[in-house]
């Protein structure tokens, strides 16, 4: 084994949350984790390893087109900024105003998780097609909250080959990720070590 060094840690919080949540769930190595938050990301787990693609880019799914308000087609990133829940000169989410508008009682609260289920689930479709998982791990600030979660699995539900829906069941998942993975490299090192 070759020396570990600073870039061997390299990867993006979305790899690392895929990672933490199959140390979470032992025998379920290809499934995709979505991550919904300020940012979009995906990562596509294939018999326990992260799939990269030719450029590392496997997984940016914000640019990726579905359906949007009114039926439109639109990329994923875009809904947010139709439905007015991007933050000021930026193309990040704003979560707190998403959480509070489509997590509210009322009919507009309803049609804002439509939408929002609709156009996650447009994602999950072409995740469904392309990547066959055995599940969708849904993740980050506002993927998993209970009423956003059920508007998602409601959309996805419409697709016959409709995926299995899991909400994300490690707590600070990319530092878990992270962590669980400098330890095995310590350890392997440590293992690997001449006495």
């Amino acid at each position: 084994m070759g020396a570990v060094t600073a870039a061997s840690f390299e990867d993006n919080d979305v790899n690392w949350a895929a990672r933490a949540e199959l140390a979470a769930r032992p025998g379920g190595g290809t499934f995709a984790y979505l991550y919904l938050g300020e940012g979009l990301g995906c990562a596509i787990m294939s018999d326990g390893l992260v799939l990269r693609g030719h450029r590392g880019l496997a997984g940016e799914i914000a640019h990726l087109t579905t359906t949007g308000p009114g039926g439109r087609a639109t990329t994923l990133i875009e809904v947010f900024a139709l439905l007015g829940l991007r933050q000021p000169g930026s193309t990040a989410i704003d979560v707190d105003r998403l959480l509070a508008t489509a997590t509210a009682a009322g009919p507009g609260a309803a049609t804002v998780r439509a939408t929002l289920g609709e156009a996650v689930g447009g994602a999950l479709t072409a995740i469904t097609s392309l990547a066959d998982p055995a599940h969708i791990v849904i993740g980050g600030p506002w993927g998993p909250h209970p009423k956003i979660f059920t508007a998602i699995r409601d959309a996805a539900a419409r697709d016959p080959r409709g995926p299995v829906l899991r909400p994300a069941a490690v707590p600070s998942p990319s530092f878990t990720g992270a962590r669980a993975d400098a330890f095995t490299r310590l350890r392997d090192s440590v293992i690997a070590a001449p006495r």
